[in-house]
């Protein structure tokens, strides 16, 4: 824009020079200066569309980049969405094969111990006795206060 203020500023200056050293009649100055101002407005007319263009040309390169950036951005969510589901599902599966290997292994160990004893029956036991677990919850468990003879 301050182009084009030097550029008119320029051109009433050398205008009012012209006027005062025209060696010209009036009529003829008259037209000069006519025509010198529909150039300079046409001038000014060009250089307003190339800024409107200019001007429509950048926002459409902003819009179009904003969606790009909005459409990578949500497929990379969607990325990262769909390993961390998957990085669960087989987290998940991991530990209860773990826990299902763990379960046998105790079966196992537990049956071959000398001395085995199975629980006993529901009748047989004494009433609930309270509990408390390492993370301070309290409740009852089944296991009899008595051995078996």
């Amino acid at each position: 824009m301050g182009q084009f203020k030097s550029f008119v500023k320029g051109l009433m200056i050398g205008g009012g020079l012209a006027l005062l050293f025209a060696p010209k009649p009036g009529k003829d100055l008259r037209k000069d200066l006519m025509r010198k101002a529909d150039d300079t407005r046409e001038k000014a007319e060009d250089y307003a569309d190339d800024l409107a263009e200019k001007g429509k040309t950048v926002a459409e390169n902003v819009k179009d980049t904003a969606k790009t950036v909005g459409k990578d951005a949500k497929n990379t969510a969607k990325e990262n969405f769909t390993n961390m589901k998957d990085l669960a599902e087989k987290s998940a599966e991991t530990i209860e094969r773990s826990l299902e290997d763990t379960a046998n292994e105790v079966d196992t160990d537990h049956e071959a111990n000398e001395g085995y004893k199975k629980p006993f029956p529901k009748t047989q036991l004494d009433p609930k006795i309270p509990t408390t677990d390492t993370t301070g919850t309290t409740g009852t468990t089944d296991t009899p206060i008595y051995p078996e003879k």
